[in-house]
């Protein structure tokens, strides 16, 4: 099982433009209609989710997918067996 770190955006330079890049892959993940959430727990400085989807997708994609087109701190997607991953996102 491999853990990807998804570096966030939130102090960069270019915010503006990483925010809307963002919001528009959360908008092309929803429309595929393929990513299922399947757990979510929520704690202080993150969110963490159990998510299913048969399509290939980038670790990117399912991070700022969980957090609605934000993923502005950042966080880890890990794979698990069975098209499963475990997204934490940070929210501080």
């Amino acid at each position: 099982m491999t853990k990807h770190s998804v570096s966030g955006w939130a102090f960069a330079d270019n915010s503006k433009e990483l925010a809307a890049d963002a919001y528009k892959t959360y908008q092309e993940v929803k429309a595929l209609d393929k990513v299922n959430i399947l757990k979510q727990k929520v704690a202080y400085g993150k969110n963490e989710f159990e998510v299913e989807t048969p399509i290939p997708l980038s670790p990117y994609s399912l991070l700022v997918f969980c957090d609605r087109g934000n993923g502005c701190f950042g966080g880890t997607v890990e794979e698990l067996p069975q098209n499963r991953y475990r997204v934490i996102v940070y929210t501080d």
